[in-house]
């Protein structure tokens, strides 16, 4: 009895040479991106222009071009009109949040300090893309901070918006 190996891996991998794309590399046979370095050693083997570390640390599949980290952050934009002078002490401030579309992302929520009440934050109510919050005011300026968080961490950049407590 004879056997014979119609294509044996030469290499010694395990894998037949018509399936390995790296027949004289025992450490390599895929490549899943196509961009030449074996998924052994390439940083990036789904080719998503994210590390297969980073990836694994932010809960992506590092396998998978579709899945990857949530690094953009959301925008904010205010809609109440400019220049509000008010006589009540709770404002409500209304804008537009909005988070690009990735894996692992949309808003988390957004919040809105009083630069007269420093260390008190109002959270909002986000529906949809829109957004609300009660501030509470102080008589005269008041600087409203307004941030955005997304579900990946990503902070907005801060918006301000100023208004009068008559």
């Amino acid at each position: 009895l004879t056997v014979i190996r119609l294509n044996p891996g030469r290499d010694g991998d395990g894998i037949n040479d018509d399936m390995d794309l790296f027949p004289d590399d025992p450490t390599e046979w895929a490549d899943m991106d196509g961009d030449g370095i074996g998924d052994n050693s390439d940083p990036d083997r789904d080719g998503d222009g994210f590390d297969n570390n980073f990836e694994e640390q932010k809960g992506t599949n590092p396998n998978d071009p579709a899945d990857y980290p949530d690094t953009a952050a959301p925008t904010v934009e205010i809609t109440s009109p400019a220049g509000a002078r008010v006589e009540t002490a709770m404002f409500e401030l209304r804008g537009n949040v909005t988070d690009p579309y990735q894996s692992h992302s949309g808003v988390a929520g957004v919040s809105v300090t009083n630069d007269r009440f420093p260390g008190a934050p109002s959270a909002g109510v986000v529906t949809g893309n829109s957004f609300v919050v009660n501030v509470p005011l102080a008589l005269g300026n008041n600087l409203l901070t307004v941030i955005a968080q997304d579900l990946s961490g990503n902070l907005s950049a801060a918006v301000t918006y100023q208004v009068v407590l008559l």
